[in-house]
């Protein structure tokens, strides 16, 4: 407030610091992507990546070199969502309002 007073009266509901990066379930997207090949994905941590990231860097380089991690990685498939829907248009309205929900639950992080 030093900085800026006029914030105090600004009446801000809400604000977004990024492009926000919600999944429906709230999880990340981790792990290689099937339809690439040496594609590998992080991301959809929204605002957890920085708590998540030493955890993240680790199952993502066993993930690159092919190897069995301490960590299961499995919940955060990417292709998680078309293999549980095929079909799935993740650009719908109503994707992007189950991705606003589960940014609306957020407790944490």
């Amino acid at each position: 407030m030093a900085r800026c007073p006029l914030l105090e009266q600004a009446q801000l509901s809400h604000y977004i610091a990024g492009v926000s990066s919600y999944t429906p379930d709230g999880k990340p997207l981790l792990g290689k992507a099937p339809s690439w090949q040496n594609l590998f994905v992080a991301a959809g941590c929204s605002g957890a990546g920085i708590a998540w990231s030493g955890g993240i860097g680790r199952a993502m380089a066993d993930c690159v070199l092919g190897q069995q991690g301490q960590l299961d990685i499995a919940c955060y498939a990417p292709d998680r969502f078309h293999r549980n829907t095929p079909g799935i248009d993740v650009f719908s309205q109503q994707f992007q309002q189950q991705c606003a929900l589960a940014r609306s639950q957020k407790k944490t992080g």
